[in-house]
């Protein structure tokens, strides 16, 4: 408990200095987050596999995986590190892309910081330690959506690029640049959220993903990405929502109801429709539940978007909501400590333990 305790604190640190818009104190945030992460020890679904990982490419000079892994492992190694080493080279990678993203969004836009802290507390923090190289892709991916609102795309393309060095899975990316930015209408989104449901309810998911690797669209399982998850054990778990999931796609909908007065420039649109693929994954996730992971590259966006809603509201009412929003976030914040957050079954407080031996 002591470290949500702790980002919370550093978030009403940050918050002190300004409310409504970046300050470079927020990076305060970044390094904590990254600290944290980076001297984990045994924290994290996967932190036992990357250790493995880790020790192949000491010995083998390969862990088989993406190539960024042995890039930075052989990093870590060169450096007189050991796998914490490595994980703390990993984490530093991740809250600086983090950041360098969050300022763009916000360096002169307002928004409802200790909203977004909070939401990046409950959604991001934990998402940091179990996937390690996927959140740090997604990372990189977020940066790069500036180049989606600016319309460049050779810069875009090498983010992305870099992206899929650390996880594969960043190549979805790659149509998003022509239609993320797009303003929707709402009833379609309102109908693709819907459709999300149903699809997650009815085995399609699962059922099309079987049909393209035995079929002769195999060629759509590019790297086997696909016949990997639906072979892996953690695709056999069951999945169900908690009661904050329910509460954030709730939000969602309020978004998109209101998103002509809410939405004000690209990038909150950009954000609102990220939140969208965001909760689209997670109803993916009831059908096949390796979904859950690919939520990971969106996880972002709702922190975005719901921070961002706080423009709407003029000078006299602003505060009022600020007060509003940030208690209502603080308390599910609170829920999450004793009920869980995506899983009602488990707690997403972590029982924190540090590594602050990184030396060979």
């Amino acid at each position: 408990m002591i470290v949500y305790v702790l980002l919370t604190t550093i978030s009403l640190l940050c918050v002190s200095v300004k409310k409504f818009s970046f300050h470079k104190i927020d990076v305060l945030f970044f390094i904590i987050i990254g600290f944290l992460v980076g001297f984990r020890y045994f924290i994290g679904t996967d932190y036992a596999s990357y250790i493995d990982y880790f020790n192949r490419v000491y010995t083998y000079g390969t862990a088989n995986t993406e190539i960024a892994f042995d890039v930075v492992s052989k990093i870590a190694i060169l450096l007189g590190l050991n796998f914490q080493g490595m994980f703390l080279i990993f984490a530093i990678i991740t809250s600086f892309f983090y950041y360098i993203g969050y300022k763009y969004y916000f360096k002169d836009n307002e928004l409802n910081k200790l909203v977004f802290f909070i939401i990046f507390i409950i959604f991001v923090f934990p998402q940091i330690t179990n996937g390690v190289r996927q959140i740090a892709a997604s990372s990189i991916l977020f940066f790069s959506t500036k180049f989606i609102v600016q319309k460049k795309f050779i810069k875009f393309m090498g983010l992305v690029t870099l992206a899929s060095l650390f996880h594969f899975s960043s190549i979805i990316f790659i149509p998003l640049y022509l239609f993320i930015g797009k303003n929707f209408n709402k009833y379609f989104m309102l109908f693709i959220l819907l459709l999300g449901y149903v699809l997650g309810q009815l085995g399609i998911i699962t059922a099309f993903l079987n049909y393209v690797i035995n079929s002769n669209i195999k060629f759509l399982d590019v790297g086997n990405y696909i016949s990997s998850y639906i072979d892996s054990p953690y695709n056999l778990r069951d999945f169900d929502f908690g009661i904050v999931a329910l509460i954030q796609i709730g939000v969602l909908v309020f978004l998109i109801i209101f998103k002509n007065s809410i939405i004000s420039d690209k990038k909150a649109l950009l954000a609102l429709n990220g939140f969208l693929l965001y909760s689209l994954f997670l109803l993916f996730s009831f059908d096949a539940r390796a979904f859950f992971r690919l939520s990971y590259l969106f996880s972002i966006y709702p922190a975005i978007a719901i921070s961002s809603s706080i423009k709407v509201f003029n000078k006299e009412s602003k505060y009022f909501a600020y007060i509003l929003i940030s208690f209502a976030y603080i308390l599910l914040l609170i829920f999450v400590g004793f009920k869980g957050s995506l899983e009602p079954s488990t707690s997403q407080i972590i029982p924190f333990e540090f590594n602050f031996d990184i030396f060979r």
